[in-house]
């Protein structure tokens, strides 16, 4: 189906953009929160002995909203009926921090249908920091605190100030259901689970990563055995926007490697 000179696919009742490029292995970008594909534009022409597809997931970019907050099993599942939809068997899967939650779920529910991964100053190690904690707290007891007369007034005004004192400015999600789902995410721990993966796997970080932070790039190497951990000295959250060139050589090792 193709809508404004863009592609998309229904999925669920839900239509989501995606786009490819190149003939080869299939090889898919999943991009992080609040990005879209486009985020993967200066690297997608440098991949071009794969079929890279990249997709907006639900809920960001062109694709739809899902119907309820989802976690990141959901994202898995849906991620599946995406390559059946396809007709893809078995992929090279690649996810840049929220899109390397899905990569390690999906790697444990299906690893017959991945060959490679990679993650990317990827998320699914949840550190104990007060930041963080508070964060999540208030949140959690928002839907009462809100509702105080005197809070009410100026909810808005107060509720922003708040995060963006403690630099969770993904709180601050308007929509609902993106929100819901934001916390749905970010309390669930993949390190568990991360030590069933047995796929040869990548794990690229950037080493000023503020973010997801290098230590949480050095646990995930830990648990997962067939695991080799490179990191970008130079580079934050974003290596492959950073350190183009370094990024896709350390791939390229890694892709072209039997």
């Amino acid at each position: 189906m193709i809508l404004e000179d863009k592609v998309f696919v229904l999925i669920d009742n839900l239509k989501i953009n995606y786009e490819e490029e190149g003939n080869g292995k299939p090889l898919i970008l999943l991009h992080g929160w609040k990005n879209d594909l486009e985020i993967w534009n200066g690297i997608v022409p440098l991949l071009n002995d794969y079929r890279v597809i990249r997709l907006d997931l639900p809920g960001f970019g062109k694709s739809d909203l899902p119907p309820r907050a989802w976690n990141v099993s959901d994202y898995a599942e849906f991620l599946n009926k995406f390559l059946e939809k396809l007709n893809i068997p078995k992929i090279v899967l690649i996810g840049h921090s929220f899109g390397g939650r899905i990569v390690i779920k999906f790697s444990v529910l299906y690893p017959e249908k991945v060959s490679k991964l990679t993650l990317v100053d990827s998320g699914g190690v949840r550190l104990k920091n007060l930041r963080k904690f508070f964060a999540f707290i208030l949140a959690k007891l928002g839907k009462v605190f809100w509702l105080l007369p005197f809070i009410r007034e100026k909810r808005d005004e107060i509720r922003e100030k708040f995060y963006k004192a403690l630099k969770a400015k993904d709180y601050l999600e308007k929509n609902r259901i993106l929100r819901e789902t934001f916390l749905k995410v970010i309390k669930e721990d993949l390190r568990g689970e991360s030590q069933q993966i047995k796929i040869p796997t990548l794990i690229i970080w950037g080493g000023k990563d503020f973010i997801t932070l290098l230590k949480e790039g050095k646990i995930l190497k830990q648990s997962i055995k067939n695991s080799r951990l490179e990191i970008i000295k130079d580079a934050t959250h974003w290596p492959f926007l950073e350190k183009e060139k370094e990024f896709l050589e350390i791939l390229r090792r890694f892709l072209e490697n039997k």
